[in-house]
């Protein structure tokens, strides 16, 4: 038998960004067997502003503007992906458009 991977808390070790790891299993031979690679966005402990997808510390219509920009694949510099699934159904749509909106300009 091999050893196990070594388990580590994500928050202790990795600086904000992309990180690609690998996913262990034990087969029956209690050997760990590669079963496939993943890639994890991970954005730190920092505190952010649900619907404040540009990051300039408020929301209004110009997230409005750089969340459809960035649903028609238009680059959007300071995007911030925690940010942007206004209605948190782990989908960043059109649907998060419809939610921003309605936060921004409720009806009465």
């Amino acid at each position: 038998a091999n050893e196990a991977p070594e388990l580590f808390s994500v928050d202790a070790l990795l600086d904000a960004g992309e990180h690609t790891f690998g996913l262990y299993v034990e087969n029956t031979n209690a050997n760990w067997v590669a079963v496939d690679n993943f890639v994890l966005r991970y954005y730190g402990l920092h505190p952010f502003l649900q619907g404040d997808v540009n990051g300039d510390g408020e929301v209004n219509n110009a997230d409005v503007l750089t969340l459809v920009s960035y649903i028609l694949s238009i680059p959007t510099p300071g995007f911030v992906t925690c940010a942007a699934d206004i209605n948190n159904d782990g989908l960043i749509d059109i649907a998060d458009i419809t939610a921003l909106v309605n936060l921004l300009h409720p009806t009465p």
